[in-house]
């Protein structure tokens, strides 16, 4: 049964035309209070709201009415309110193009991350070759740095003295 009613519950828009400054204390079972039959916005003088109707009978000397409050001073007027579905449809908007931007830099900066990466391994490959070409293969054939052999170095060192 409440999951009917939920079902039948709609949200309605209505324009009432406004009374404004009615002191709290007025008796709006008098006749010459309404402008006129129908339903009005009644603002109070201490900021309460409420939503009249009045029944103005020409026989009778007081009106018919029903109050229903609806507010107090603390409500804002229409031109101040944002509607929810539109706040939310914007910021699902805003979220949307900011993943976007975050998605796209995050692609550059793993292309640059990836090229600065191979940049790096090249430079690295191309120094232990130019290392590799200048150094003798000393280990292999029992050189020094120096390119020669220890037999070499002991010759040179004898035939000085």
């Amino acid at each position: 049964m409440a999951e009917e009613r939920k079902q039948r519950a709609k949200k309605v828009y209505v324009e009432l035309e406004v009374i404004e400054d009615v002191p709290t204390s007025q008796d709006l079972g008098k006749k010459d209070f309404w402008p006129h039959g129908g339903a009005f916005l009644l603002i109070r003088q201490d900021g309460m709201m409420s939503v009249g109707s009045a029944d103005l009978n020409p026989t009778n000397e007081y009106a018919g009415y029903n109050e229903v409050f609806i507010g107090s001073a603390e409500t804002l007027a229409s031109e101040n309110v944002m509607d929810a579905r539109v706040v939310n449809k914007d910021m699902d908007a805003l979220a949307d193009k900011y993943y976007k931007e975050l998605e796209a830099k995050k692609h550059e900066l793993d292309q640059e991350f990836e090229l600065k990466r191979q940049a790096l391994e090249h430079e690295y490959e191309m120094k232990m070759k130019e290392l590799e070409t200048e150094m003798p293969k000393r280990f292999e054939q029992g050189e020094w740095v120096s390119g020669k052999t220890l037999s070499e170095i002991i010759k040179t060192l004898v035939t000085k003295q």
